[in-house]
């Protein structure tokens, strides 16, 4: 099986117009420019339409023309078939007889838009979750795809998250289809037999809705769009996550204040209580209620597949704020060196790192990377804490409080009822883009390990 990833939607409409212009008058009436068709546009369907205009006099016959192909014609009509979506222009012209005085007319044009088929029976798709679960592929994080036709001849193709699409024309979704390359012919051959292709799409999102589009062009040159929506399943929580279900009391032992010019670190025990739960979106991620200071802030937290260790992580967009028309997005706030001084970052990274041993000791440290200056000196920068801010449409930032809880904290389970083992959709998270102050000089970040 392949993989393949992608972002998609489709839009039509049929508009058209005439043109129509003032005719020179005939010399003595017996020749001159002959009047210009005036067009319209009827009996439009999926794949065509037909042109028509009222004759013009002493007119022999009519050019229509349609993307460089010229018909001659003695009708005063002309229809196009087998057309694929798309908006086309027609130009038709008036054509005097042959050794007549009468020249032909101006070019009329008129514009009309064909949707594409919407059915075809020589193609059929189906997009599904599989529950055999091999290979490390679930219900959650992918969804499997099946082809069949005849006499398919094209295929290109995108998979979006629908919410994504919701109003996007397809052509501009078609940008981003994917094909299959030099593997084409041999998709093609399977396309067309008897079981048709299967292909899964794999590292989905859990709780998600997908569109697949399709494009699929077939030997007498039609064009037909397939479209099919799924819905990934709630994913199933690892062990190593599982680990960390549960109320928890954690003590923080400094705190860092924000002043209108300034920022001051000190010491101040304050012992809370979290509790962790799953995601339905990711087996290896949690939600941790509890841990910001803010109410009902929920953190995020990803579990380390190889190292068990739980990871909470900055560099998100987790709501929206519509009064104050500001994003709430997690940042930490990181140490350069021995100078103090603090730089807020944006980067998907783990700010606080709690790792549990055999016995159920849990340890706390921050996030720590290696840096470079322009120049090539070498630096460490380390996270002090990691909080909600707010950050307006415009990339200012603010605070929504003064003080936070920040640096190294110690963790133990709690005596408190353990947290309901229950999986939530959680907020859209989106990886934020740098809007507040960043690393300035400094380049070459790499994590330590």
């Amino acid at each position: 099986m392949k993989k393949f990833f992608s972002m998609m939607v489709a839009v039509a409409a049929m508009f058209a117009f005439a043109a129509c212009e003032n005719t020179n008058a005939p010399q003595n009436g017996e020749g001159g420019k002959l009047d210009t068709p005036v067009l319209s546009v009827v009996d439009v369907t999926e794949t065509g339409f037909t042109v028509v205009w009222e004759a013009v006099e002493n007119a022999a016959s009519y050019s229509v023309v349609l993307k460089g192909d010229i018909k001659n014609v003695a009708e005063t009509r002309y229809e196009f078939t087998n057309l694929n979506a798309g908006v086309y222009t027609v130009r038709v012209k008036a054509i005097g007889a042959e050794g007549s005085n009468w020249t032909d007319s101006s070019y009329a044009e008129i514009e009309a838009e064909v949707t594409g088929l919407t059915s075809a029976d020589w193609f059929e798709q189906s997009l599904y979750t599989d529950t055999s679960e091999e290979d490390g592929l679930y219900p959650s994080n992918s969804l499997f795809f099946n082809w069949k036709g005849t006499g398919v001849k094209s295929v290109e193709f995108g998979l979006f998250e629908t919410a994504s699409v919701e109003g996007v024309a397809l052509s501009q979704l078609r940008s981003y289809f994917q094909d299959f390359g030099t593997d084409t012919d041999a998709v093609l051959a399977e396309i067309n037999s008897e079981e048709g292709a299967t292909y899964v799409f794999e590292e989905l999102t859990g709780m998600t809705s997908y569109t697949l589009f399709t494009v699929v062009t077939n030997e007498a040159g039609l064009e037909y769009v397939a479209v099919s929506e799924c819905k990934t399943e709630a994913a199933t929580a690892s062990e190593a996550a599982q680990k960390w279900f549960g109320a928890w009391e954690l003590t923080a032992h400094e705190t860092i204040t924000y002043g209108e010019s300034s920022v001051e670190f000190g010491e101040k025990d304050e012992t809370f209580t979290i509790n962790i739960y799953g995601d339905s979106t990711d087996p290896n991620a949690v939600n941790i209620e509890g841990f910001s200071a803010l109410e009902d802030g929920v953190a995020f937290g990803l579990i380390d597949t190889e190292t068990g260790d739980l990871m909470v992580m900055a560099g998100l967009t987790v709501g929206y704020d519509e009064s104050y028309q500001a994003y709430y997005m997690w940042l930490a706030y990181f140490m350069i060196g021995d100078t103090g001084v603090g730089q807020f970052f944006s980067d998907y990274i783990p700010a606080y790192i709690f790792s549990m041993d055999k016995n159920g000791e849990v340890s706390c440290e921050m996030f720590a990377a290696e840096a470079k200056y322009d120049d090539g000196t070498p630096v460490t920068i380390s996270a002090a804490h990691l909080e909600i801010f707010g950050v307006t449409e415009a990339g200012q930032l603010y605070f929504f409080q003064d003080e936070y809880r920040c640096g190294e904290m110690d963790m133990v389970k709690s005596e408190a009822a353990p947290a309901a083992k229950r999986f939530v959709k959680g907020a859209k998270r989106q990886i934020a883009t740098p809007v507040v102050k960043s690393m300035g000089e400094l380049t070459s970040v790499v994590y330590l390990q």
